[in-house]
């Protein structure tokens, strides 16, 4: 018998498009840039979540090793092939420096361990990489419900499955007994009998919740990068490659 169902409320506040986008490194057009792999990194975490002192609310780098492959050209955007950072070149930190946009930083942190790129005649001889931040924010949504059942992991029925303080999820494997605490017959290797259906959830679109985006051009909500509309415009006028942009939705409440 399963635990109960958690819903993602995706009506709440009438959420509309056009206004935000989600964005990231398009790491599909690899073919005749230079991208890069991590290695390693050094971070500084922090918290505010007010139940767990043990939830990650942010973790900040300090320190992005990775090695080069590929070329001959250098982009805007370096993809990074397995992970999530946003690394940038000194051609996008110009261009960003000038635009007027709101929202972002840049640290020049990325540390080139091993070079294997090649690249033209007139290229400098050093690759200079930075890591972009988005410094603006937007607070965590509150959609995902508990609809039916306890808010607790099915099997230690101590560790709840959307951490009230901070909103962390408790899945696919309880973060203290390590067993699966959802019911999902598609993939059993994370599946329990008896637990939770998870509904509309991940979300077709993001929705993030407007009466706490602070209005800036680059921020993240959820821990997931955003950029508004006139950013969108900016990064298409200056031709920003490789970059990709996802529908995301802003709601009104």
């Amino acid at each position: 018998m399963i635990a109960g169902r958690i819903v993602y409320d995706t009506d709440k506040g009438n959420p509309v498009a056009g206004r935000i986008w989600q964005f990231g490194v398009n790491r599909d057009s690899f073919r005749g840039k230079v991208r890069c792999e991590y290695v390693e990194h050094d971070s500084i975490s922090h918290n505010d979540c007010t139940c767990d002192p043990d939830h990650v609310s942010l973790e900040e780098y300090v320190r992005i090793a990775v090695d080069l492959f590929g070329g001959p050209t250098l982009c805007d955007f370096v993809p990074v092939t397995n992970h999530g950072y946003l690394i940038i070149s000194s051609r996008f930190k110009e261009k960003v420096e000038r635009s007027g946009l709101t929202g972002w930083s840049i640290k020049s942190i990325v540390e080139i361990r091993c070079d294997q790129s090649f690249r033209s005649p007139h290229a400098p001889l050093n690759w200079m990489l930075h890591c972009l931040v988005c410094r603006g924010h937007s607070l965590r949504s509150d959609r995902l419900k508990v609809v039916q059942g306890r808010n607790l992991c099915p099997h230690c029925l101590s560790t709840p499955m959307i951490c009230p303080g901070c909103g962390r999820t408790n899945w696919p494997f309880c973060e203290k007994c390590g067993r699966a605490t959802l019911f999902n017959p598609l993939h059993p290797e994370y599946s329990a009998t008896n637990g939770f259906v998870l509904e509309n959830y991940p979300p077709q679109q993001e929705i993030v919740e407007g009466a706490s985006w602070d209005g800036t051009d680059f921020f993240y909500s959820d821990g997931i990068p955003f950029i508004s509309e006139k950013a969108r415009k900016w990064m298409i006028t200056e031709h920003v490659d490789p970059v990709e942009f996802n529908v995301a939705l802003l709601s009104s409440a």
